[in-house]
């Protein structure tokens, strides 16, 4: 079986988007193999447990934690930890940011905790040739509306959905797209506070990118 999941924080290793939210950290479930039908065991380490496959744990302290993935799939079980820890400004240990690796020994200074949420992989990937090139968007954080440019190699309408931690779709739309540059305006006004994705095209030719929307 593939590895049962890994840690990452709300920060993409994109430079061009806003640092972390801090005390708060995503976990990618991205189980897979045996017979697709699963059953899962998280430990996170400070005596509670969840059989969620996607559940939300908030810590008391800034740990180190040490969080497990028990996961049984056709008589198949496979266990998977890692530790799970923040530093004094609720950063993720060992997150790059602004060129720098956060200290794990600041880590015992603070005394909050923090959310841990475990989400659904969306795929992040671009064709080989991609339809959609040189993606950018501001505001970011935003509050009501997200502008987006972007070049694109093909002319043709494309789908344009944003979507939530939990992976729905809370916003659908299409845009026709020209050979070249283009830009798009999104309204964000209806969202809720939090990190959201934002699809352009479809499964086949696609790329994501990730903002905050705030009050």
């Amino acid at each position: 079986m593939a590895q049962a999941y890994s840690i990452d924080s709300l920060n993409p290793q994109d430079t061009t988007i806003v640092l972390p939210i801090p005390n708060e950290v995503w976990v990618y479930n991205l189980s897979t193999g045996g017979n697709g039908t699963y059953q899962f065991t998280w430990d996170f380490g400070d005596g509670s447990s969840s059989t969620d496959a996607y559940p939300t744990h908030n810590y008391d302290g800034p740990g180190p934690w040490l969080l497990c993935l028990t996961m049984n799939s056709g008589g198949c079980t496979d266990t998977f930890c890692d530790s799970v820890s923040v530093d004094a400004n609720g950063i993720l240990n060992g997150m790059i940011v602004d060129g720098h690796a956060t200290a794990e020994a600041d880590a015992g200074n603070r005394d909050s905790g923090f959310t841990l949420n475990v989400i659904q992989s969306i795929p992040t990937g671009i064709a080989v040739v991609p339809t959609i090139a040189a993606v950018k968007l501001w505001p970011n954080p935003v509050r009501d509306e997200l502008d987006l440019s972007m070049n694109s190699s093909l002319s043709g309408t494309l789908p344009i959905t944003v979507i939530d931690p939990s992976g729905r779709i809370r916003i659908t739309t299409e845009h026709a797209f020209t050979t070249g540059a283009n830009t798009l305006r999104i309204s964000t006004g209806t969202l809720e506070p939090g990190l959201y994705m934002v699809r352009i095209g479809n499964d086949v030719h696609s790329t994501v990118q990730r903002f905050i929307k705030v009050r």
